[in-house]
C-alpha cells in the first residue's frame, strides 16, 4: 500500500508497543485467554498483517475484558506512528482494539 504524508512525519516499522483492550465474549470477542507468542491478524487502516505478541514479564496471560500493554512484531513493515489505532482479528472477527504507544 501507499501512504501520503509529509516527509519524515511517519515511519515504516515492524515492531511497536501498544495499549490494547481485549473484547469479552459478550462483545463478540474471544472466550479464552492468550499468552506470549500468540500470532493473530492486525488490521491497520487498510492493511491486514500477521503479528506476534510479546507480553511483559509480569503478565502471564491476557483474558477477555483485560486492558494490557504489550510489544508486537509484525511480519510486514507498515507505516505507523504513535497514536495509530488498529484492531486484532481472529477467525474474521475483531477480538481486540489497540493504539500504538511506541514505534521501534
Amino acid at each position: 500500500g501507499q501512504v501520503l504524508a509529509k516527509p519524515n512525519s511517519i515511519v515504516a516499522a515492524k515492531k511497536f508497543d501498544a495499549d490494547v483492550y481485549v473484547l469479552t465474549p459478550e462483545e463478540e470477542g474471544r472466550q479464552t485467554p492468550f499468552f506470549t507468542n500468540y500470532s493473530p491478524q492486525f488490521y491497520f487502516r487498510t492493511i491486514e498483517t500477521k503479528g506476534t505478541i510479546t507480553l511483559p514479564d509480569n503478565i502471564e496471560m491476557v483474558s477477555p475484558g483485560d486492558s494490557v500493554s504489550f510489544t508486537t512484531t509484525l511480519t510486514t513493515t507498515i507505516a505507523m506512528e504513535i497514536g495509530t489505532e488498529f484492531v486484532i482479528r481472529e477467525g474474521g472477527r475483531i477480538i481486540a482494539r489497540g493504539t500504538v504507544t511506541k514505534v521501534y
